[in-house]
């Protein structure tokens, strides 16, 4: 299998949507933000199909795991860091359903994260980042709370259902 094929994009993008999330979370040891894409799953072999995937394009990427002793143990396959995160999302966002706008509000944080320069990026822009870093945290809290997929989608229910009733039998 290639597994940078659209049906192994198209495939992890599916598992992304049902299993994976796209974080914004703060690292207690550098005292920094950070951007994840994870998928948390009990089935090793799914794990390891997704390794391979990641190890095919070359991304960084640990393993978490959970057992609170009371459910099935599971495995988190993490990616982390602005190039790899942008990187698996390019890829995957043409396939992506239910995580799209979280993907898509992401990657337009990288683009504008992109522009600043390299060098004094700490102290130069620290105002700027701050902000937008606070606005895509809050915005991806909002995706995630999204009560009904209907409001995440850019048709309306009755475009939905002409499109279902008017087909060629």
């Amino acid at each position: 299998m290639d597994y940078s094929s659209t049906e192994a994009l198209a495939w992890l993008a599916g598992i992304m949507d049902g299993e994976g999330c796209i974080l914004f979370s703060q690292n207690a040891a550098r005292g920094q933000r950070q951007l994840k894409v994870q998928i948390k799953n009990t089935s090793i072999f799914m794990i390891d199909k997704i390794s391979i995937i990641y190890a095919y394009m070359k991304f960084k990427f640990h393993y978490v795991t959970e057992d609170d002793g009371y459910n099935k143990p599971a495995i988190k396959i993490v990616v982390g860091g602005l190039d790899d995160v942008e990187t698996l999302l390019r890829a995957i966002l043409p396939h992506l359903t239910t995580k799209f706008y979280e993907a898509r509000t992401v990657l337009n944080y990288i683009e504008w994260r992109n522009t600043l320069p390299k060098h004094g990026r700490s102290s130069d822009f620290r105002g700027q980042v701050k902000f937008m870093q606070d606005a895509l945290g809050a915005e991806l809290t909002r995706l995630k709370n999204s009560r009904m997929v209907l409001d995440r989608l850019d048709l309306k229910p009755s475009t939905a259902l002409a499109l279902a009733t008017n087909r060629e039998e």
